[in-house]
């Protein structure tokens, strides 16, 4: 942020040696374009190498993946406070977004070559119980308040420690573990319900 000789805000600007990022992410959540700016300049090259590394795919489909990565993380940006906290965490948004992709890739592809090849599916190889599971699992979560979403996702879908993941929320290690741990356990009971195992 500039200063008149009055005193007065003139406008906001970031081009400073060492960004106060702490100003800088709250300024993106406000809609700032000098703070997205700086955003997207030092965290592109880290973003799209992540994204290259786990998808493998031509450079259009990286960027088309890495951009899709950015909208996001410019949707949930949280105040962090140095670049190194930036990068780490504009790293673990690609990693979603890219296994995301790879996931929605997956489905396409096997539905595509079973519709080219016209092969017969038998449906005793289908694992009816393994996809069900999966599915229910997946709505259970959704009903879940969106931070213990977000936590779950950040340990088990992008590897995050339980350290790192109660930095980013503001909480504890123990306090981490134990809001995961319960709400597994929970799904757990739930399960052998549901599914009378």
């Amino acid at each position: 942020m500039t200063i008149t000789p009055q005193g007065n805000r003139e406008s906001r600007s970031f081009d400073l040696i060492e960004p106060a990022w702490l100003e800088v992410t709250r300024e993106m959540k406000q809609g700032d374009p000098n703070a997205f700016a700086l955003f997207y300049e030092k965290t592109f090259e880290p973003m799209f190498s992540e994204v290259k590394r786990l998808v493998e795919r031509d450079e259009q489909t990286t960027l088309d993946i890495v951009q899709d990565a950015m909208l996001k993380a410019i949707r949930c940006i949280k105040p962090l406070d140095d670049e190194r906290s930036v990068v780490a965490w504009s790293r673990a948004v690609a990693k979603s977004t890219a296994y995301d992709w790879l996931r929605k890739h997956a489905r396409r592809k096997e539905v595509s070559y079973n519709d080219e090849l016209e092969i017969p599916i038998d449906e005793s190889d289908v694992k009816i119980p393994d996809a069900a599971r999966i599915e229910w699992i997946e709505q259970q979560l959704l009903q879940l308040p969106v931070e213990l979403q977000n936590m779950i996702a950040f340990r088990y879908r992008i590897g995050w420690s339980l350290r790192r993941i109660g930095q980013a929320f503001g909480l504890k290690t123990g306090a981490v573990d134990g809001r995961i741990g319960r709400a597994i356990r929970i799904l757990q009971e739930k399960a052998k319900r549901e599914f009378h195992d």
